[in-house]
């Protein structure tokens, strides 16, 4: 499938981060699917400020800049969404199928070989909201120092991935269902696909969300609007959209 981006495809040789790179950017005046990637990045960015460990050479640091007319609980959903592409697009390229960890992880043997950070920036203008989408996919050497938590492509496969191959295959995969974002079918059929992707259901966390204390809860599933349903102790439930979600 060939896509039109509508944006130009920025290339570096080693960046901060491709979203902060993008987010110093004009992005009212910049096109919707306007594409930064790097070689390697010096501070690499997940959620919560944490450090994402981009060697050069060694995997794909890419940021997407989207412009989706939704709410904000549909904005919520973009990273399911960007996770279930990428998911696609490694499928399609490397030939196995890669699980989720809720929200923005993409694992394999229980080792994260990629993640996801999208932040909502700029201004809101006729409705549109700017979004940098940033993928991290680790593709060749893993450092020893996060050795026991992550894996790569080329340790999975045993393979060296064409990283421009995985690249387009990336973009064409999220160009397939971002723009179903705001589509009631579209939005269960992909957080069906990100539930069968899932498989830490009855795992323990530490949860702590908007300020409170952190509480003991198990996994019991993906709610339908693509939030971690969770039970403490005390046999509560809730479902779990925002905050951080410590895996014991």
């Amino acid at each position: 499938m060939h896509v039109n981006l509508g944006g130009g495809i920025e290339i570096f040789g080693t960046l901060d981060s491709t979203n902060s790179y993008m987010k110093r950017q004009d992005l009212d005046s910049l096109p919707e699917g306007t594409v930064v990637i790097a070689d390697g990045q010096t501070r690499g960015r997940g959620r919560f400020g944490r450090s994402f460990v981009s060697p050069r050479g060694d995997g794909i640091y890419m940021s997407v800049l989207l412009k989706p007319r939704v709410t904000e609980e549909d904005l919520r959903l973009l990273t399911i969404f960007c996770a279930v592409a990428v998911s696609r697009a490694v499928h399609g390229v490397c030939g196995f199928e890669p699980s989720v960890k809720w929200v923005n992880d993409i694992t394999h043997g229980g080792k994260k070989f990629c993640g996801i950070l999208v932040e909502t920036v700029g201004s809101i203008k006729s409705g549109a909201t700017n979004v940098c989408a940033g993928i991290g996919i680790n593709t060749g050497d893993v450092p020893g120092e996060i050795a026991d938590i992550a894996t790569s492509l080329y340790e999975i496969t045993g393979l060296a991935i064409d990283r421009n191959r995985l690249i387009a295959e990336v973009l064409n995969r999220l160009w397939e269902i971002v723009f179903k974002l705001s589509d009631a079918d579209a939005r269960r059929s992909v957080v069906s696909e990100y539930r069968q992707r899932f498989k830490s259901t009855g795992r323990e966390v530490m949860i702590s969300e908007g300020g409170s204390a952190p509480f003991a809860a198990a996994v019991t599933g993906i709610s339908d609007r693509g939030e971690l349903r969770v039970i403490d102790k005390n046999g509560n439930t809730f479902e779990i959209s925002s905050g951080e979600v410590v895996w014991t």
